[in-house]
């Protein structure tokens, strides 16, 4: 094979593993935590593409545990997969690369999302954060445990 096919072939091939990583990632945010605790909160939701997640019949009083189910969900993931790649030296480099991206992608999605979130109310940390009344200095706060949390990995 030609050196110029070769480094053809792995672009396509990083290309590959990192579309899938931030796909599952987002399947994982939305369908498994956002949509997950709908349905077991007796409401359903819609799943629009890749993006966000309509839910419906959702009690008001328990709308907060669906908001919350999406960033949980990338934290459980991501710890495990943190878990996963300690003892997975003798997986093929492709699949640890997978699993790499999916761990980064899932705690950026749970913690470095929540930097910017909780300091301008936006997202689902600014939606469960909008009934409190906090501080600038509190949510520079919680910015800052959010970029903590982040950066061990």
């Amino acid at each position: 094979m030609l050196e110029k096919e070769k480094g053809l072939n792995d672009l396509l091939t990083v290309s590959a593993i990192g579309s899938l990583a931030v796909i599952s990632t987002l399947l994982f945010h939305e369908a498994l935590g956002h949509s997950g605790a709908a349905a077991i909160l007796g409401g359903h939701s819609v799943l629009y593409p890749v993006s966000s997640v309509g839910q419906s019949n959702v009690p008001l009083n328990h709308w907060r545990v669906a908001v919350a189910a999406g960033p949980l969900a990338n934290f459980v993931i991501g710890g495990a997969l943190w878990l996963v790649l300690g003892r997975a030296h003798r997986l093929p480099i492709h699949f640890r690369y997978f699993l790499w991206l999916t761990m980064a992608f899932n705690l950026l999605n749970a913690a470095g999302y929540a930097c910017a979130d909780v300091i301008i109310n936006f997202g689902d940390w600014g939606a469960l954060l909008s009934v409190a009344t906090l501080s600038w200095l509190s949510r520079v706060g919680l910015s800052l445990l959010a970029a903590v949390l982040y950066y061990p990995q």
